[in-house]
């Protein structure tokens, strides 16, 4: 059978992880002789035993199958030997909770669509991952991998799945220990079992009754708490979850002040269990509480989040508790906290700290720094560059070509011979040749675009003979004595990727993930050889 389990976070409790519901639930606790009784609550029952149940189901109309299986499973009956297609009801499901390590915690094991009802904000987002890992570095043979999938942190955040046929090493996967953040991995164990590690750890094993997964809960909290996973894969710990109480309602706060000052600071996303759907995310609907479905939105930003009053707590503030409602076309439905929706990073008292999936991270300092170190010496300031005056990016560069110093490329184009699509070569040509790639803003969005362009642009100059006549052609109608320099030094003339609106000596201003895509952007071009320096250009009121 195939089984998913979950760590609970710090000190949570089964009654805190349980998301509340319009479902009958029936509450159990195991007993001493291995049976198990029906309680009032799981806030009742857990003072009282190690071993609980919540058994769902959405309508009273008909029997639970769940009801059924724990008293076959009472009666040591093997529920996968009968027909009770239970993975295919989705108003069906159980979560059995086992407390067991020293220290000891919370182990949830989720059964048909009961995963629904846990809060992901407290459960340990790592456990799977972490467990699925310790396993699979165990084997001999590193070929073992088999899916991995990431949150690639460069430029716009974005989860990237990659899968083979068969098993494979790591590196088949083209993993980046820099910015890309292992969210769910997949393989082989050293006995031939396979694990998939993500928010849940997911295994097979042959079990006839719920007390078999007291001593599975104990073996899979081991793997989590084993270290092995650090000679290869230390660099997931650059992202350390955050699990004390009070400092998540403190962050909570401040990305409640973020998203009324400024919503484009906090980025709204579909939950992952939207894609459970099997839909489109433009065709889900997105209820707010107290909303009945019919009222509710497919369009929805952080914008619409700061300005709802249903969002709002008796302070008039905004609840990320909140319980949004999402429904597919076809009318399932799904839940999540407003804080499982919101994505953002900010820095408090010199920490970074990174919200995806309902949860905080604290970014290692030693890995900022890092970042920081790497970066800084490629930092320097654009002599002889107007200030920002906040009118576009248009308009900067308009104003840097009057100042005699830079030629204008920007929006020129050309065809390179034999292929679809133009490129563009820069924005700008500097006086001393260099060729400058310029946005506003010194987000990741911006950032990550900027990269983009000067990284295109680079292998144009590497790749196609013909952006050489392209350059002559115009220093032959528009002489300019940089572009002569470019020339002289083609094809890998000096790159300069410039950020309008930040003074020069203000890096720590700029986000984690903005520097996460300029370090990838740097180093990718100083392995094809070029130069690369970045500048910020501060705006006219000296930011």
């Amino acid at each position: 059978m195939k089984l998913s389990c979950y760590l609970l976070r710090g000190s949570q409790r089964p009654s805190d992880v349980l998301r509340s519901t319009d479902a009958d639930v029936r509450h159990y606790r195991g007993n001493d002789n291995q049976g198990w009784e029906q309680v009032e609550s799981l806030t009742e029952a857990q003072q009282l035993s190690n071993r609980l149940a919540a058994v769902y189901r959405t309508t009273s109309r008909e029997p639970s199958d769940w009801q059924s299986m724990v008293a076959m499973w009472e009666e040591g009956v093997d529920p996968a030997a009968n027909d009770f297609a239970i993975e295919e009801r989705q108003d069906r499901g159980a979560v059995f909770f086992f407390n067991v390590g020293n220290p000891p915690q919370w182990i949830a094991w989720s059964f048909g669509r009961a995963w629904r009802y846990l809060l992901r904000s407290k459960l340990n987002p790592r456990f799977g991952v972490i467990a699925a890992l310790n396993d699979l570095t165990a084997a001999e043979d590193e070929a073992v991998f088999r899916k991995l999938q990431v949150r690639r942190q460069s430029g716009v955040p974005q989860v990237v799945g990659r899968a083979t046929f068969g098993d494979a090493p790591i590196g088949a996967f083209e993993l980046d220990a820099v910015w890309d953040a292992i969210k769910s991995i997949g393989g082989r164990t050293p006995d031939g079992n396979m694990v998939y590690g993500s928010l849940s750890l997911v295994e097979s094993h042959p079990i006839t009754g719920p007390n078999e997964l007291e001593p599975l809960s104990v073996l899979s909290l081991d793997k989590f708490r084993g270290t092995r996973y650090r000679d290869r894969f230390g660099f997931l710990d650059q992202y350390i979850p955050v699990s004390d109480e009070s400092n998540i309602a403190e962050l909570d706060s401040h990305v409640a002040r973020l998203l009324l000052a400024d919503p484009s600071t906090v980025a709204f996303a579909h939950p992952s269990a939207v894609a459970s759907f099997g839909s489109r995310d433009m065709a889900v609907t997105v209820a707010f509480p107290g909303e009945p479905r019919s009222a509710g939105r497919t369009a929805v930003g952080s914008a619409v989040i700061a300005s709802h009053s249903r969002l709002r707590n008796h302070d008039d503030q905004i609840n990320l508790d909140s319980t949004l409602r999402f429904y597919s076309e076809e009318g399932l439905e799904t839940r999540a906290d407003l804080r499982e929706c919101l994505a953002s990073q900010f820095v408090i008292d010199d920490v970074t700290y990174v919200l995806a999936d309902g949860v905080y991270f604290e970014v290692d300092r030693n890995f900022v720094a890092s970042l920081d170190n790497f970066l800084g010496p490629h930092v320097v300031e654009l002599v002889s560059a107007p200030v920002y005056r906040s009118r576009g990016e248009t308009d900067w560069l308009d104003s840097a070509a009057t100042t005699g110093q830079f030629l204008k490329l920007h929006p020129t184009t050309f065809s390179p011979t034999g292929q679809i699509g133009n490129v563009e070569l820069a924005d700008l040509v500097a006086a001393d040749g260099r060729l400058l790639h310029v946005k506003v803003g010194a987000d990741t969005a911006a950032a990550a675009e900027v990269s983009r362009q000067a990284m295109s642009a680079a292998e144009a100059l590497l790749m196609y003979p013909d952006t050489r006549k392209w350059l002559e052609q115009s220093q032959l109608t528009r002489p300019f004595a940089g572009l002569q320099s470019t020339l002289e030094s083609f094809p890998r003339p000096a790159i300069g990727i410039v950020l309008l609106g930040r003074a020069s000596d203000n890096m720590s201003r700029v986000s984690l993930f903005a520097k996460l895509a300029l370090e990838r952007a740097v180093r990718h071009l100083e392995g094809r050889n070029f130069a690369v320096r970045i500048h910020f250009v501060p705006n006219e009121l000296g930011d």
